[in-house]
């Protein structure tokens, strides 16, 4: 079974966006914040298969989540996703190596 870590400090988004990948055969592990993010990144026993962070969260930003997680596991494919999405903010994702860059609100079939 493929696991997703979603991190995003929305609990509602969060728990919504997890029950929806579960029903679709998806392991999901959440976090509330990049740090805790990082945590389940480096101490999953299984490894993960993808990320998804939301670009801004309390304490480190998602784009300084998203390099931590590419220093640990650098083919670890990353969504990053947000409401305050700039051009400059995609380009600067994908040039570190995200896998994709999608604005909020999204269709989830799309995700």
């Amino acid at each position: 079974m493929d696991t997703i870590l979603v991190i995003d400090d929305d609990d509602q988004l969060r728990k919504s966006f997890c029950k929806l990948l579960q029903k679709e055969g998806y392991e999901i592990l959440s976090a509330a914040s990049g740090e805790a993010g990082i945590d389940i990144v480096k101490t999953n026993p299984n490894p993960l298969d993808l990320v998804i962070i939301d670009m801004r969260l309390p304490g480190i930003s998602g784009m300084e989540t998203f390099q931590r997680i590419q220093e640990i596991d650098p083919k670890l494919p990353v969504i990053i996703v947000t409401a305050y999405g700039t051009t400059q903010i995609a380009i600067e994702a994908t040039k570190l190596g995200a896998f994709d860059y999608v604005l909020k609100p999204f269709e989830v079939p799309e995700m």
